[in-house]
């Protein structure tokens, strides 16, 4: 950042950010917030990922160091991020937390500089470097090859990684809320154990709380929807809370559910597919599957 003397069009609030070990300074830019056009950038998700994993055994997951700050701004953007302090105007000179365009930049940057390199998947700011082959020996060779050119590069557009989240060449790779294995897509433990220990809400924000994380396993298990149905019911606002038999059941099958998560294969371009369907008073449920192994589940509740 730099000092500003000169007037500005913009001026935020200066934000201190308590971090482990450090202290960031941020800015509180919301009315700039309002003001600011999105980018028409689609945000890759983890199904942009999936389908292209079928022959995966080797992972390794690397991220960029101080993403953000990666991005240099122009003139005209760094004014618009002055911001107050004790010590007078300062402004960024390179992208800033907050700002609420600042992660489409950075994905869009961070594609752009790694475009063209095979079993690289940039999401946010991790990068998964995949290794495929039918054996693990030949998954390697593969990994090793493509995590040199991802290092050649980084060092070539002097794009910094970090080792903050380092996983390197394991079998089981956290990624995003999930764990990418040579079997397929799990469910991350952490999660379902958060979901297991979950008291029994005692409010209507306390059961949106609840079905937000069971929403989490939507696509490991069938009839998700029917299950959650009755506590669904709980959040219309012309119904009173009442904690009935019927919503500590539907609690305890969630939960009985997240206990017993499948692997679920990555989808396969090359395979035929099966859809498997079935429908009961509670509402409907299915199945997309290969080679008789599930790839992911849906289900829909019936209204009452």
């Amino acid at each position: 950042m730099t000092s500003v003397t000169e007037p500005t069009d913009w001026i935020s609030n200066m934000v201190i950010v308590k971090k482990p070990e450090k202290l960031r300074v941020c800015i509180d830019p919301k009315h700039l917030n309002q003001a600011l056009k999105r980018s028409h950038y689609i945000m890759p998700t983890l199904e942009d990922v999936l389908y292209k994993l079928p022959k995966a055994r080797i992972f390794t997951l690397v991220d960029a160091r101080d993403a953000l700050l990666q991005c240099k701004l122009d003139e005209e953007s760094s004014f618009m991020t002055t911001f107050w302090t004790p010590w007078g105007r300062k402004c960024w000179l390179k992208l800033p937390f907050g700002v609420s365009v600042a992660l489409e930049v950075y994905q869009r940057k961070q594609h752009e500089l790694l475009a063209g390199l095979k079993g690289i998947e940039p999401i946010a700011d991790d990068v998964l470097i995949v290794g495929c082959g039918d054996t693990d020996e030949e998954a390697e060779r593969d990994h090793d090859v493509k995590l040199l050119a991802l290092t050649e590069r980084c060092r070539s557009v002097k794009l910094r990684l970090g080792l903050k989240k380092l996983q390197f060449k394991v079998k089981d790779v956290h990624f995003h809320g999930h764990i990418l294995s040579a079997k397929g897509l799990k469910p991350d433990p952490e999660k379902v154990r958060a979901i297991l220990d979950m008291p029994n809400p005692s409010d209507a924000k306390g059961a949106q709380h609840l079905i937000g994380f069971a929403n989490y396993l939507a696509k490991f298990t069938p009839h998700l929807s029917a299950v959650c149905e009755p506590l669904r019911q709980l959040l219309d606002k012309d119904t009173p809370w009442h904690w009935l038999p019927k919503h500590e059941a539907a609690v305890q099958e969630m939960k009985s559910l997240a206990s017993s998560m499948p692997v679920l294969r990555y989808y396969d371009v090359t395979k035929p597919v099966t859809i498997q369907s079935d429908s009961s008073q509670r509402g409907l449920g299915c199945c997309l599957m290969q080679e008789g192994q599930p790839v992911a589940f849906a289900s829909s509740a019936h209204p009452h």
